[in-house]
């Protein structure tokens, strides 16, 4: 049983789970940005709360990026040295986004 679903999987077809999560998915954002065209405040905050989440690992990655330089090993491995520069990027991205977010529309 377990190996043919992993062919099924390989294979490319999609599994019942992985649908369930995309059309979840989709009715999220159709939900938010329908949300966000009437300026709902319920909107505003589950974007927050959605942001937040990646938001935690990008800077996990950015203090990894700090502890790279200081132990010396920034320049010995440079795929950890590049994957932390990504989510340093990636933080500042996504607190610039939240920032121009909420000074510019948020409903009061």
């Amino acid at each position: 049983m377990c190996a043919r679903r992993a062919a099924d999987v390989s294979v490319g077809r999609p599994t019942g789970k992985s649908l369930l999560f995309a059309a979840i998915t989709l009715a999220f954002f159709t939900f938010n940005g329908l949300s966000l065209l009437g300026k709902s405040r319920v909107s505003y905050v589950l974007i927050a709360i959605f942001a937040f989440l990646p938001l935690l690992g990008s800077f996990a990655g950015a203090v990894h990026l700090l502890a790279l330089l200081m132990t010396g090993r920034i320049a010995s491995s440079l795929s950890d040295t590049m994957a932390s520069v990504v989510a340093l990027l990636q933080t500042i991205v996504i607190v610039a986004l939240l920032v121009n977010l909420f000074s510019s529309g948020c409903p009061r």
